[in-house]
Formats: C-alpha cells, structure tokens, sequence
C-alpha cells in the first residue's frame, strides 16, 4: 500500500466531510495517533470582491483536538486551515473551520 493509499484509507475511516487526511504521526503504539487533515477543496470567496481565491497566502495548524477513538486507539486531529488572497483586490480571506 502505498502513502497515498494509506491516507486516504484514514479519510474515508474518520469520515469527516469535506476534510482528507494529509498526514498521519504516531510516535508509539501507546500515544494517541496524529492525523492532520485539511479541507477538501481549497478554494474561497474573497470577503472584499466575492471572487473565488485558490492562491495560499499561509496555512495555520490548530492544536491537537481529541476525537472518538478507533477500537482502543485514542485519536488527535490537527486540522490545517488555509488562508488566501485575492489576486484581484488584495484581500485576504480565511476558509473552513469545524
């Protein structure tokens, strides 16, 4: 299996919609294992001038949240949330939260 494959099996097991999984940390089999996920489309409406923005200005990582855990195993999501900025006003606008 490859990485790709193995993340996007953890997407479709979180099922947590309109996120996917990007990476996934587990420093030992008895800590809580680590998915960072982010939204599915990477896209936003510019607050300023309504047009829709895909170029990433930055990208800010939440602190560890505590989610069901999987069988025994405890789980953390990290989600990462980008920001954008219009290339037509200059604005920069936020995206997705849970």
């Amino acid at each position: 299996m490859t990485e790709q494959e193995h993340l996007d099996f953890w997407t479709k097991a979180l099922n947590l919609p309109d996120f996917r999984v990007v990476h996934e940390d587990r420093d030992s089999p008895n800590d809580p294992v680590c998915f960072t996920v982010v939204p599915a489309e990477e896209v936003a409406r510019c607050p300023g001038c309504g047009h829709a923005c895909a170029l990433v200005h930055r990208r800010h990582d939440s602190k560890p949240m505590r989610d069901l855990p999987i069988g025994p195993q405890a789980v953390n999501l990290i989600v990462r949330t980008p920001q954008f900025r219009c290339d037509r006003c200059e604005s920069l606008s936020g995206n997705v939260s849970l």
